[in-house]
């Protein structure tokens, strides 16, 4: 037997649930009973036997998403064992691991009870049990969502997958579209959804629908998508109208305070009257608008006329230093020839130069006299 979930003790030994807060009389309550088919006794002795239960009644759907276990969302906050699907796994091996992971679900180690509660808010989306020298493993699995959910059990490496449908709880919110503003003697649609605790929409509700300096028709019973309308009618003067939308509604400990109403004023405004301000409004956007054109305008001549001097100083700067250039390029070769004939001048003289310190040493030498370096 189990001793441990992660975190979460497991009681030993719980058996099925017979005593509840509350009994499922939907009809959507059916059984269902599902057993991993082992190959041989020892594949069955190895992965074990798989039973899921619901308020201590064997289950007979589950297995596939177009047959989900159908189960009430848990809107009392208490997970018991109406709302939450017991897992029952019996002929482990000793030390066998089981993996769970969860998809919209959330998985116990155990329903609420006096001693220990256990809230809509507890649970994990995954975890492991290591059995130890037991033989068998027990868990619950709870939704609050009524979109599909789903849950795998992996036992060494062989997997399962078995889905859920949450049921919604009863009517805790209201919220709706409204119009604003209303116009004179027209008529509008109010559209209004009514949800649960958890958000699920809630069907077959019917708001009160209280108005002041209106007329409302009575919404019909929210449909499945938990929507539902009223068409309201506006005075035949302008003015201040409201309307209060209402639904029962009892708070629950421990989650959100239950939103039952809300209300909205609207102002009722003359149709006719509002299109003549808009005109009016439209004219005056319109001279101004225009004068702004003007103004553009104004300013992009006058850039175009700085643009003009701009550029003609520019021409006269690029002529004047065109000419500079011609100038003193012209300077610059007449000063570059006339370095180059120095150059030529210096070596004819470097030459005879050295022509004389040779004759010159050359006679030193004769007569013994001091040589001169060149």
């Amino acid at each position: 037997m189990v001793d441990r979930l992660q975190s979460v003790p497991l009681e030993k030994d719980r058996g099925f649930m017979k005593i509840s807060r509350r009994i499922i009389t939907s009809p959507f309550v059916v059984l269902f009973a599902l057993v991993i088919s082992p190959i041989n006794s020892q594949t069955a002795l190895a992965n074990g036997t798989t039973t899921l239960s619901l308020n201590g009644v064997v289950l007979s759907t589950g297995t596939l998403p177009t047959s989900p276990v159908l189960i009430p969302v848990p809107s009392d906050n208490a997970i018991d064992a109406t709302d939450a699907v017991r897992v029952s796994i019996i002929g482990l091996a000793n030390n066998s691991v089981i993996t769970i992971t969860a998809n919209n679900a959330s998985i116990v180690s155990a329903v609420s009870s006096s001693i220990s509660p256990v809230r809509s808010t507890d649970g994990l989306s995954s975890t492991s049990i290591n059995v130890g020298t037991g033989s068998s493993a027990d868990f619950y699995v709870f939704t609050r969502v009524t979109t599909l959910s789903s849950f795998t059990v992996s036992i060494l490496g062989n997997s399962s997958t078995y889905y859920l449908r949450g049921i919604a709880g009863p009517a805790y919110n209201v919220t709706a579209t409204i119009p604003t503003p209303g116009y004179i003697s027209s008529f509008s649609k109010v559209s209004i959804r009514v949800t649960d605790v958890f958000g699920n929409p809630v069907a077959n509700v019917t708001p009160v629908v209280s108005v002041i300096n209106l007329i409302a028709t009575t919404p019909l019973a929210s449909n499945s998508e938990g929507l539902t309308e009223s068409t309201i009618t506006f005075p035949s003067t302008p003015g201040q109208s409201a309307i209060g939308i209402s639904i029962s509604a009892t708070d629950v400990t421990g989650l959100p305070v239950a939103k039952k109403s809300l209300s909205s004023f609207i102002e009722v405004k003359d149709l006719l009257v509002e299109l003549a301000l808009e005109k009016t409004a439209r004219a005056t956007e319109k001279v101004e608008l225009e004068k702004k054109i003007t103004d553009a305008q104004t300013a992009l001549a006058a850039a175009n006329s700085q643009k003009q001097i701009s550029e003609n100083s520019l021409l006269t700067l690029q002529t004047t230093y065109n000419k500079y250039k011609v100038d003193s390029d012209a300077k610059f070769l007449k000063l570059q020839s006339q370095y180059d004939d120095l150059v030529k001048i210096k070596s004819a003289l470097d030459a005879k130069y050295a022509t004389l310190i040779k004759k010159y040493n050359a006679l030193a030498k004769r007569y013994k006299q001091p040589t001169v370096r060149g």
